[in-house]
C-alpha cells in the first residue's frame, strides 16, 4: 500500500467525519427509532451525507486502499447499503445491530486517527492535486504479471499512445513525466497538464468500455443460444447471426472509436493508425486484468462574495464560469473511471477476441525491429 495515497485516504475520512458526524447521526437514528417523525427527518439527511461522501468519487485505487483498510463498509454508498440492511431488520435487533456497527466504525476511525498522527510525524504529504490542471493517468498490473520485459513493453505502449493523443492535439509530442509510482502494487502515474488532452483519454476509454461491453453480451448471446432446446436449424441461424454481429463489430468498433474521437481536422491526422494501435493495445490490457485509470484534480467548492454589488456579481460571474470549466473537463473523468471499473473480471473472462483482432500491434513491432 502507498503511504501517499494511504495518507490521503485518511486524511478524507478524518475531514469528512468532522464535517458531517456521520456517527453522531447514527446515534441518534438508533435513539429516534420509536419516533417516526424524528426518525425519517435524521435518515433523510444522514443518507444525504453519505450519498455526498468523497469515498464515492474515489477512483479504483482509493477504494483499494480505504477496503485493505477494511473500513469501505463505513462511509459512502456502502455504509447507506449497510444501514439500509440493518433498518430492514426485524424490529427488535435493529438497535443491536446499529449499536454494533457503531462501535466498530469508533474503532475504526480512532485507528485511522493514530496512523495518521503516526504518519505526520515523518511530514509526509498526500499524493492530491487541488485547483490545478493536472491529471495522473495510472496503468496498474495486477499480481499475476511479473515479467519485467512484459511490464516494460506496456508501459513502453502507454507512453507511446499518450505521445500520439498529445501530438495529435496539441501538435507536438510532450515529455511525460512519472508523477507517481506505487510499490505496494505496481502501478505507474505519469501527469498530462492539458485539459484537451485528459478529454480525449477519457472519451477513449469510454468508448473501449462500451466496447468491451457490447462484445461481451454479443457473445454471452451465443453461448446461451447454443444451450437452448429448440429447433437446430433456427438454433443454428441465431448463432450464425450473432457470430455475423460479433465479427462485424470486431472489424469496425477500433475505427468507428477513432473516427469518433480522433477525426480529421484542418487536413491533417489523415493517418491514425498508431491510434487506433493504441486503443487495441489498451483492449487487450483490460483483457488482462490491467487497469487504467485517470486521477482528476480536487475542486474547492464554489464560494461566492456576499456583498451585492455590480463588482462583485461581475466577480460571481467570473468564479462561476472558472468553476464550471473545471467540473466540465472533470465529468466526463470520472464517468469514464466508473465505466472501466464496472467492466467486472467475469465478463473479461468471458470476452473472447481472436489475435487477428490485435495482428496490426504486431506488424507495428515488427516495423520497429
Amino acid at each position: 500500500m502507498n503511504t501517499e495515497k494511504l495518507l490521503k485516504v485518511l486524511i478524507d475520512i478524518r475531514d469528512e467525519e468532522k464535517l458531517s458526524n456521520i456517527s453522531g447521526a447514527i446515534q441518534s437514528l438508533t435513539a429516534q427509532l420509536n419516533n417516526v417523525q424524528e426518525y425519517s427527518k435524521i435518515k433523510d439527511d444522514l443518507y444525504s451525507k453519505l450519498r455526498k461522501s468523497v469515498v464515492n468519487g474515489y477512483i479504483y485505487s482509493d477504494k483499494k486502499v480505504l477496503k485493505e483498510l477494511k473500513g469501505d463498509r463505513f462511509f459512502g454508498d456502502s455504509a447507506l447499503e449497510q444501514l439500509e440492511t440493518f433498518l430492514h431488520l426485524p424490529t427488535t435487533e435493529i438497535p443491536s445491530a446499529l449499536n454494533k456497527y457503531l462501535s466498530e466504525r469508533s474503532a475504526f476511525l480512532q485507528a485511522s486517527q493514530k496512523v495518521l498522527e503516526g504518519l505526520n510525524q515523518f511530514q509526509l504529504k498526500p499524493h492530491i492535486y487541488t485547483d490545478e490542471e493536472k491529471y495522473d493517468i495510472s496503468i496498474i498490473f495486477p499480481d499475476e504479471i511479473k515479467d519485467i520485459e512484459i511490464i516494460s513493453e506496456k508501459i513502453d505502449q502507454w507512453q507511446e499512445f499518450l505521445h500520439q493523443i498529445c501530438e495529435y492535439e496539441l501538435g507536438k509530442k510532450e515529455k511525460i513525466n512519472i508523477s507517481f509510482a506505487n510499490s505496494g502494487c505496481l502501478e505507474l502515474s505519469v501527469l498530462i497538464t492539458s485539459p484537451a488532452v485528459v478529454l480525449l483519454i477519457a472519451k477513449s476509454l469510454k468508448e473501449i468500455a462500451n466496447f468491451i461491453k457490447e462484445i461481451t453480451e454479443i457473445q454471452k448471446n451465443i453461448a446461451e443460444t447454443e444451450n437452448l432446446k429448440i429447433d437446430k436449424k433456427l438454433k443454428q441461424l441465431n448463432i450464425e447471426n450473432l457470430q455475423k454481429a460479433n465479427s462485424e463489430k470486431l472489424k469496425e468498433a477500433v475505427e468507428i472509436i477513432v473516427q469518433r474521437i480522433f477525426p480529421v481536422k484542418d487536413g491533417k491526422h489523415e493517418d491514425n493508425t498508431k491510434i487506433s494501435i493504441g486503443i487495441k493495445r489498451i483492449i487487450k490490457n483490460l483483457q488482462q486484468n490491467i487497469k487504467i485509470e485517470i486521477t482528476p484534480p480536487r475542486v474547492s467548492e464554489l464560494k461566492l462574495l456576499s456583498d451585492d454589488t455590480d463588482e462583485n456579481k461581475k466577480q460571481n460571474q467570473k468564479l462561476r464560469k472558472d468553476y464550471e470549466k473545471k467540473i466540465e473537463i472533470i465529468k466526463p473523468v470520472e464517468i469514464a473511471n466508473l465505466e472501466i471499473e464496472k467492466i467486472e473480471k467475469r465478463d473479461i473472462d468471458l470476452l473472447a477476441i481472436p489475435e487477428e483482432f490485435y495482428s496490426d500491434n504486431d506488424k507495428d513491432r515488427k516495423k520497429k525491429a
